[in-house]
């Protein structure tokens, strides 16, 4: 659809992605973690759980920030 085709449709699909893969990496791991209350896959595991688990989250929360910036900047100036 042509005018789905905007800054704010772009930056909303980016936020999808970005939460699709916190759903699929880290919230499996962190589940395993809490109902075993320990961590079964080993410590390099451990580390590359960790890293995603930051990197992922933090790049949904940039990619809202930039949504509200987006937002505002609408708002603002809405032409």
């Amino acid at each position: 659809e042509k005018k789905l085709r905007n800054t704010t449709s772009c930056y909303l699909v980016s936020l999808a992605i970005a939460d699709l893969f916190v759903s699929i990496v880290v919230m499996p791991c962190c589940i395993v973690q809490h109902v075993l209350d320990y961590w079964p896959f080993g410590y390099t595991m451990c580390n590359l759980w960790q890293m995603s688990d930051v990197m992922m989250c933090t790049s949904s929360i940039m990619h809202m920030c930039t949504i509200s910036l987006d937002r505002y900047t609408g708002i603002r100036d809405p032409l």
